[in-house]
C-alpha cells in the first residue's frame, strides 16, 4: 500500500470525479482509507440511495488502516505541537494524517490546508 485517501476524496470519487476515479485507476490497488475515514463515512446522511451505495461500495473494495497505538502517540504529539504554535485542527484530521505517518503512506487530500502545518506528513493532492 502507497496511498491512504482521505475522507474528501472518497467523496469526491463517490460522486464520480473523472481526477480522482483516474488517478485511482492508475495507481491500483495501493490505496486505503484510516478508521477514521471509515467511521466519517459511516457517518454521513448519503444525499441519495445511489450515493449511499457507491458509499458501501468504497468502503467494500478500499482496505481499512487501523489507527493503533503508533497514530495514537503521534496523534498526541501533532496535537501538542500544532496547539503550541497557536493551531487549531480537527481531532479528525489529525488522526488521518498520524495514521499515514506511523504507516509511512502518502495523504491524498484536497484539503492540502487542513494538513500543511503537520510535520513528516507526504501529502498529494489529485484534484490540482
Amino acid at each position: 500500500m502507497r496511498y491512504l485517501l482521505d475522507t474528501d476524496i472518497v467523496s469526491y470519487l463517490v460522486r464520480g470525479n473523472r481526477d480522482v476515479a483516474g488517478r485511482l485507476v492508475q495507481v491500483g490497488v495501493q490505496c486505503a482509507i484510516s478508521a477514521v475515514t471509515l467511521m466519517e463515512l459511516r457517518s454521513w446522511e448519503p444525499s441519495s440511495k445511489q450515493i449511499g451505495e457507491l458509499i458501501e461500495s468504497a468502503i467494500e473494495h478500499l482496505p481499512v488502516v487501523d489507527f493503533d497505538k503508533s497514530a495514537a502517540e503521534l496523534t498526541a504529539r501533532i496535537r501538542r505541537d500544532l496547539r503550541a504554535g497557536g493551531k487549531g485542527y480537527s481531532t479528525s484530521d489529525i488522526m488521518i494524517a498520524a495514521t499515514a505517518i506511523a504507516n509511512n503512506l502518502i495523504l491524498v487530500s484536497n484539503n492540502s490546508k487542513d494538513f500543511e502545518s503537520i510535520k513528516n506528513l507526504n501529502l498529494e493532492n489529485w484534484l490540482k
